[in-house]
């Protein structure tokens, strides 16, 4: 290695034209992973630079960082008053509250969404112990009705059950949908969650649909099955390319998980897809001939998992595409 001699002069980044210092710190802030934050620490101009940058998708997952997001909305003079709508394009909710968590005002999550209407994802997974406020769901609270997401990952429960339909006037945050997934995770009293499938031929930007299960016993994931995803393969619309029925499955409950999947796939609909827990995929896998029945299905992270966000859900609808795509080369799909 070359030797600076010591009387060398000293480069300093200051010395930088502007507009190349501000490429450097933009490419810093660019991280998806993980965004460097203490770029907005540099100055005022830096953050002027970056900012827009760092808050284009934007991720909660603890309720300590939704408190001080709303915070930082309530009392932040130096941003502008539509900064939040004209430069957020995605949201990731992702929050268990319970005792273990501290609590945070539940008006914050959707202060935030108010605050961002614009965006073309939201994947809003907020949970509370006993279950959501009716006044923050859909169909009571006026933030809901703003947004015209291309991409929607929430729960059913978010739905009042007048909302439980895909009526896009009653329902405006269906309008502009190109990608849906509506995930059960609890069935109270053992009763399913009733949906008005007969609309969702309404839906005619739709490509991609996920009815997706949390772990349950193999009972209720049937009954979900039977339930929601056999009615609605009725009413596919035209544009759709694919559904998946993403199902996690407890240890304890696994022995019928080749009927759960046998049942739900292709038979339905060439366009039907079966996901199945990573884990369990490559468990199946290493069983030999007895477990190559799992290659009907693809794999996912479990939902909500630091992986599941590493891998990025476009990697899990592009395993889904290729499997409809091998079918479909296979024998051509008939509408």
């Amino acid at each position: 290695m070359a030797h600076i001699p010591d009387d060398a002069p000293l480069f300093r980044f200051q010395d930088l034209p502007e507009d190349l210092a501000r490429l450097v710190f933009e490419a810093a802030a660019h991280d998806v992973d993980k965004p460097n934050w203490s770029c907005a620490l540099v100055s005022t101009t830096v953050r002027s630079w970056v900012e827009p940058i760092l808050y284009r998708r934007i991720v909660i997952d603890t309720p300590w960082k939704m408190t001080l997001l709303g915070q930082t909305m309530s009392h932040h003079p130096a941003k502008a008053p539509a900064f939040f709508s004209t430069h957020v394009e995605q949201i990731y909710i992702i929050i268990r509250r319970d005792r273990l968590n501290p609590s945070y005002s539940d008006l914050y999550s959707l202060e935030l969404l108010s605050a961002c209407p614009n965006i073309t994802l939201l994947d809003f997974d907020h949970r509370t112990e006993g279950g959501e406020k009716p006044s923050l769901k859909i169909g009571q609270h006026a933030a809901w009705r703003a947004m015209r997401p291309k991409r929607l990952y929430i729960r059913d429960e978010m739905f009042m059950p007048s909302h439980r339909h895909f009526r896009v006037d009653e329902n405006p945050i269906f309008t502009a949908l190109t990608h849906l997934e509506l995930k059960w995770d609890v069935i109270r009293n053992g009763a399913v969650t009733t949906w008005a499938w007969d609309t969702l031929s309404r839906l005619t930007t739709l490509t991609h649909l996920c009815i997706s299960v949390q772990p349950m016993t193999d009972t209720l994931v049937r009954r979900i099955g039977a339930v929601h995803l056999h009615t609605a393969t009725s009413y596919f619309p035209p544009s759709l390319i694919l559904c998946v029925f993403s199902v996690s499955f407890w240890p304890w409950a696994l022995e019928n998980a080749r009927i759960i999947v046998t049942s739900n796939g292709e038979t339905l609909d060439r366009r039907v897809v079966v996901a199945v827990n990573r884990s369990y995929y490559f468990q199946e896998l290493e069983r030999g001939d007895d477990g190559l029945w799992v290659n009907q299905t693809i794999w996912r992270w479990s939902n909500g998992s630091q992986e599941a966000r590493k891998d990025d859900v476009e990697n899990f609808w592009k395993r889904a595409e290729d499997k409809v795509a091998t079918r479909s080369s296979e024998r051509p799909l008939v509408l």
